[in-house]
């Protein structure tokens, strides 16, 4: 069966892929790892998994993955569960997160399926997933090496604050690739004053920033704003930047 781009995944049904390269191919995630919103729930965690996949290559003008290396900040396991196990073409993919089970799951389950998956635990602190982490505005380097293609970080700019959100601005600058891409979501809310934590009780549920402010850091920080994107209807990823590194 011939294999479908990623742009076709995305567009169409979910394909079924029984195997990769005639090896099956399957990475099964418990419930407690599955660490999403309530709209990603809504969505289905396969099917909102194969609709961004989707949709950054196409905003990428691109087919498929299969020459582009991917740093995942925040990763979780939805995009490792669905690149997996439906084969989707990716040069290689790197993913860290703050939650160190995660990773070892991941380290444990995922890698040995394909040498291409990569994870790495970045124990830094965040007020909703690692309260006890190190600061990040301190941190100097990711626990990785080398520069990538593309860099995504979806559902982590929505729960950082500003000095946070700076911070992380300024460490990923060092390993995007020349023509590289940053895309990442965030709440934006031009009624907003700078920024607001919209539910105190629960920090960091839900960071909201206004643009201004957000555009002001991403450009100080050496990032070129290629484009926003705003009010997508899928509520998962309703609004979005793609920058690249500055001249």
């Amino acid at each position: 069966m011939p294999r479908l781009s990623i742009v076709d995944t995305a567009l169409n049904s979910a394909p079924v892929f029984p195997s990769c390269n005639g090896i099956a191919m399957q990475l099964e995630i418990p419930q407690k790892f599955r660490r999403n919103s309530h709209m990603v729930k809504e969505a289905g965690y396969d099917e909102s998994a194969k609709e961004i996949i989707g949709l950054m290559a196409e905003r990428l003008g691109v087919a498929d993955f299969s020459q582009t290396n991917i740093l995942d900040v925040g990763c979780g396991t939805r995009f490792s569960a669905y690149m997996i196990n439906h084969c989707v073409p990716v040069k290689s993919y790197t993913g860290i997160d703050v939650n160190g089970e995660i990773i070892s799951f991941l380290q444990a389950e995922a890698s040995p399926l394909s040498a291409r998956f990569r994870y790495a635990h970045w124990p830094v602190q965040n007020a909703l997933y690692n309260p006890e982490g190190a600061p990040l505005p301190l941190q100097e380097n990711l626990p990785v090496s080398g520069q990538f293609d593309v860099i995504w970080l979806f559902s982590v700019f929505t729960h950082l604050n500003p000095e946070d959100a700076s911070a992380m601005l300024r460490i990923l600058r060092k390993y995007i690739a020349p023509n590289g891409k940053l895309i990442f979501t965030c709440r934006i809310n031009n009624t907003v004053d700078g920024f607001i934590d919209r539910i105190p009780s629960q920090p960091l549920l839900r960071a909201v920033f206004s643009q201004s402010l957000m555009e002001n850091m991403i450009v100080q920080h050496g990032w070129r704003i290629d484009h926003f994107y705003q009010n997508d209807p899928r509520d998962f990823i309703r609004n979005y930047y793609i920058c690249s590194a500055a001249p």
